[in-house]
């Protein structure tokens, strides 16, 4: 199957917490993009639901997302979960707070890869 992500990744981890509807839980960033991220939790999501995503960045700024999951990764074995990259997959639909602070984040994360 060919990748059909349009912008690159960059790895970062940060702590976060989402919600939808009445139910929120806590996760961390595996890797991030102006227009995505690849979120690691344990808990299984159906795919193409809006969720609410926060976050801090330095300075303790709060961004604010809504995003679309757009996959999810499971894996049975402990093996695949200890060496693949499961978790939810989300385009970024909207930024409510903190646009700004993330498209300066991924700015310093391409100048450091080139």
């Amino acid at each position: 199957m060919a990748d059909r992500r349009f912008t690159e990744r960059y790895p970062k981890k940060i702590p976060l917490k989402f919600r939808f509807g009445s139910f929120s839980e806590k996760g961390k960033t595996e890797n991030i993009s102006s227009s995505g991220m690849l979120i690691k939790t344990p808990m299984k999501h159906v795919p193409r639901i809006v969720i609410r995503i926060e976050f801090k960045l330095p300075k303790n700024l709060i961004v604010r997302i809504d995003g679309e999951t757009r996959w999810k990764g499971e894996f049975s074995s402990r093996w695949f979960r200890m060496f693949k990259k499961n978790g939810l997959g989300i385009r970024i639909m909207k930024f409510h707070s903190g646009e700004q602070i993330y498209k300066e984040l991924i700015r310093d994360l391409q100048e450091r890869r080139a």
